[in-house]
Order: C-alpha cells, then sequence, then structure tokens
C-alpha cells in the first residue's frame, strides 16, 4: 500500500508525538524553575560572608563584655568603608563594605541583639544574631519581639 504525500504529513502528528512535545517542553520549564529558583554560587557566598561579618561581630562583643564587665556595647559602623568604630575596635576594625546594620548597640543576653543585611544581593532579606554572633531564625524573632512588646507595655 502506497501512502500519498497528505497522509505522510498527517501521521506526524500522531497523538503519541504531541504528548511527547507537550511532555518534553513542561519538562524543561521545570527544570528551568528549579534551577532559578535555588541559590547561585555568587549568593551562597555572599550569605556565608554575612554570616561571617554576625559571627565577628558577636564575638568582638562577648569579648567586650568579658573584658570590661559591662553590658551593653556601643557601635559605629561605616558603610562606605567597612570600619567598626566603638567599643569594639579593640576586636574587630571593619567588616564587609555596604551592610545594612541594626539594632546598635548590642546588649548582653539579647537573643536578638542586632541584624546585618546586604539589600542589593538578598531582596532586603535581614539576618538576626544573638550576642554571641549566632543567627537567630526568623521564627524565634518573631515570638520574641510579642514578648517584649507585652513587657515594654507593664
Amino acid at each position: 500500500m502506497e501512502t500519498s504525500p497528505e497522509t505522510a504529513s498527517l501521521s506526524l502528528f500522531t497523538p503519541a508525538r504531541i504528548a511527547a512535545v507537550v511532555l518534553s517542553v513542561l519538562a524543561i520549564a521545570l527544570v528551568a524553575a528549579v534551577l532559578k529558583a535555588q541559590p547561585g554560587p555568587n549568593q551562597r557566598r555572599a550569605e556565608a560572608a554575612l554570616i561571617s561579618d554576625g559571627r565577628m561581630l558577636g564575638n568582638a562583643a562577648q569579648q567586650y563584655f568579658l573584658t570590661t564587665g559591662k553590658t551593653v556595647a556601643h557601635v559605629g559602623y561605616d558603610p562606605a568603608s567597612g570600619a567598626i568604630s566603638g567599643d569594639l575596635t579593640p576586636w574587630l576594625s571593619h567588616i564587609q563594605k555596604q551592610l545594612k546594620v541594626s539594632e546598635m548597640p548590642i546588649e548582653s543576653f539579647e537573643m536578638n541583639a542586632f541584624s546585618l543585611a546586604k539589600p542589593e544581593e538578598f531582596r532586603e532579606a535581614t539576618v538576626w544574631f544573638t550576642d554571641e554572633g549566632r543567627v537567630t531564625p526568623n521564627k524565634l524573632r518573631q515570638q520574641y519581639e510579642k514578648v517584649r512588646e507585652f513587657f515594654r507595655g507593664i
């Protein structure tokens, strides 16, 4: 049996081939979405550097608290140079540039003593640290803030 050119062109679009093409396109889209959702090596390096800076600040604060016996460390930070000023300068002089540093001064025994953020790399994500330089999970931070507000109202 001979196939005419019209029948040959119709056999190219069988349901199985159409399904295979659709599944292939969906698989490519899924792989692209998964790869986009995962942080790249530069973002992982930047996150590690931010956490390292937080640990260094916390360690310097602990050294200050142990050495002086005080419970509050007054700290200054220059985002242009990354220079640290104030009470922690004997233990720490610089961290990375262009950070957003909040909750200064650093108080001893605080679960959310300070925070660091690098807006251009983390889309305004803020990392909170204890006075020892440990990362505070966001859920714990929210609960802590509720308790803190409650006691301020008393």
